[in-house]
């Protein structure tokens, strides 16, 4: 996010709506600056962790097409 900012990028992040917060990235990464926006893009249904992984993206392939650049990551935020 912060190589992303720096040059003049703001990025979206989607997300099931239950997975990450602003605060969640801001705390892990340390800063308070960064600048992106997250789209939750679908309620999070209780189901095993990998076929949440494969609900996801089915999910954001409606998405992907309005989008130049995608980064796909999968991050564990354990607290």
């Amino acid at each position: 996010i912060k190589v992303l900012n720096a040059e003049g990028i703001i990025p979206e992040i989607l997300t099931l709506s239950s997975r990450i917060s602003e605060n969640d990235i801001k705390s892990n990464y340390y800063s308070r600056n960064l600048k992106f926006n997250i789209n939750e893009i679908s309620k999070d249904f209780k189901m095993p962790f990998e076929w949440n992984i494969l609900y996801f993206n089915h999910v954001v392939n409606r998405y992907l097409e309005k989008y130049d650049l995608i980064i796909n990551k999968t991050v564990f935020i354990i607290n």
